[in-house]
C-alpha cells in the first residue's frame, strides 16, 4: 500500500502548492491539461532527467507509444475505481523502465478535479500489475 508523501497545500487560483515530504517513490504532479507540475527527485533519478527538463513539459514524452493509451488513462484526472497501473516509460537515453503506478486526481472543495498526483515504483517487468483500463 502507497501512504501519502507530500501535502498539498490551499490552492491560489486552480495550483496547488506542494510541499514534498522525503520518499522513496517517484511522485509527479500534472495539471489538468497533462504538463507536468511537479516532481521529486527520485523520479528524476529513476529516469534520468532533471526537474527543469520535465516541469512544464507534457507527460507524453516519457511513455513508450505502445502504452499511450494506457497512460492516458493512469495520467488523467477522471475518478476511476482502479488506480493501479502497469507500464514502462522511457528514460531520459530512451531506454524503457517497467513501472507500477498509484494515482489520484486533485479535487479542489468544490468538487472539480483540477490535475492527478501519480506515485510512480520501479518495477522489473515480471512482478508488474495486471494492467487495468
Amino acid at each position: 500500500m502507497v501512504s501519502h508523501c507530500f501535502f498539498l497545500l490551499p490552492m491560489r487560483d486552480t495550483r496547488a502548492e506542494v510541499c514534498p515530504v522525503p520518499s522513496h517513490h517517484g511522485i509527479l504532479m500534472l495539471s489538468q491539461d497533462g504538463s507536468i507540475a511537479y516532481v521529486n527527485h527520485v523520479f528524476c533519478d529513476m529516469l534520468g532527467f532533471r526537474p527543469e527538463e520535465l516541469t512544464g513539459r507534457s507527460y507524453a514524452m516519457l511513455v513508450s507509444p505502445e502504452d499511450r493509451a494506457t497512460a492516458m488513462t493512469a495520467f488523467g484526472t477522471e475518478r476511476l475505481g482502479n488506480n493501479l497501473f502497469s507500464f514502462k516509460l522511457r528514460k531520459n537515453d530512451g531506454a524503457p523502465i517497467a513501472v507500477n503506478i498509484y494515482r489520484s486526481p486533485l479535487i479542489n472543495p468544490n468538487g472539480r478535479t483540477y490535475g492527478t498526483v501519480v506515485t510512480i515504483m520501479p518495477g522489473s517487468g515480471n512482478d508488474l500489475l495486471p494492467i487495468s483500463t
